[in-house]
């Protein structure tokens, strides 16, 4: 498989102790769309277990995209299942998805947690920019305006709270509880990092904006970076950080169709010009995922868009890297 190295700069190969011992004490958080949610799992996967296997072709791959009919509640059911109970997956998709029931129904929060490391890594996923964020309170304050509960808020969502609730997703959860919940918080993506995130004492974002073309909206990208500024750096001295992750490379067909053979596929780069500009004003740093992804090809892909494992191994070695400097 792939290993990456910066050109005249070895980097740390970081294992599962290494990986503990760096995190230790800390919060990372995942934002973005479906190529950072299975960097997401590959990461956990790292911390509990060790890199997953390379190719994706023995067991459950984490990494492997797929449409089939029963696809999602296969994925978060085994995905689940493989984390052995140590994360809180608040998961459902409708299978035959559109583009409203992606909106309206999907959920995809999970937190993973090591509590004898007091550790944890979460995934917030960002489908679409426009589209915001949303998901449901942990614990016994889920659901709780139908249970009659008082006292429940944004303000649950702590760390301990996420890691204390963490289990394996069961069928029933997935099948008959998730899908007739009504979600608890929801808001644009800078009103959930204000009012969400900062219950979760985070003291590391990686963020990155989906594989959606190159951003435009100015003023909202600015609130999203000046909403990491406001809770994640400023009360973690000098661990915390706020990082963009640089968008990876995709494959499209070259004659602009939607399927095509191979060798009529081409890449496809995102340059992340207005972010890396609004970055460099606000003190944000950058996690360089775009050039370790631009030297592949389709055969180190899963689909167009999602990588096979040992790219989500390479790129969360580097990012080990980034967020665990040498001392």
């Amino acid at each position: 498989g792939l290993r990456y190295n910066l050109k005249g700069c070895k980097l740390r190969r970081f294992d599962t102790d290494s990986a503990r011992t760096c995190l230790r004490n800390r919060h990372v958080l995942f934002i973005g769309d479906s190529v950072t949610r299975f960097q997401y799992t590959a990461f956990a996967h790292l911390i509990l277990l060790g890199y997953p296997e390379p190719t994706g072709n023995k067991g459950f791959c984490i990494a492997k995209g797929g449409w089939g009919e029963f696809f999602w509640r296969t994925f978060f059911l085994e995905s689940s299942k493989l984390l052995q109970g140590r994360e809180l997956c608040d998961c459902y998709r409708p299978n035959k998805l559109s583009g409203a029931a992606a909106k309206q129904g999907t959920s995809e929060n999970r937190h993973f947690s090591m509590a004898e490391y007091n550790l944890t890594v979460s995934y917030l996923p960002l489908l679409n920019p426009n589209w915001g964020m949303k998901g449901f309170w942990p614990g016994q304050c889920r659901n709780a305006s139908a249970k009659g509960m008082s006292g429940c808020s944004d303000a649950n969502m702590t760390k301990k709270a996420l890691m204390d609730a963490a289990h394996v997703l069961t069928e029933h959860e997935f099948d008959v509880t998730l899908p007739s919940l009504p979600f608890e918080w929801s808001g644009s993506v800078g009103s959930v990092i204000r009012r969400v995130v900062s219950h979760m004492d985070v003291d590391t974002l990686i963020f990155n904006s989906g594989l959606w073309g190159d951003l435009t909206n100015e003023k909202a990208v600015k609130d999203w970076f000046e909403a990491g500024n406001e809770v994640v750096c400023p009360f973690h001295p000098p661990a915390g950080r706020c990082l963009w992750k640089r968008t990876t490379m995709q494959v499209v067909c070259s004659n602009g169709g939607v399927k095509c053979p191979m060798d009529k596929q081409v890449p496809k780069y995102t340059a992340d010009a207005l972010p890396l500009k609004v970055g460099k004003k606000t003190n944000w740093g950058v996690y360089d995922a775009a050039t370790p992804t631009a030297q592949l090809s389709q055969k180190d892909m899963v689909d167009s868009k999602h990588f096979k494992p040992y790219v989500s191994n390479e790129l969360n070695n580097l990012l080990l890297n980034v967020i665990c400097p040498a001392k």
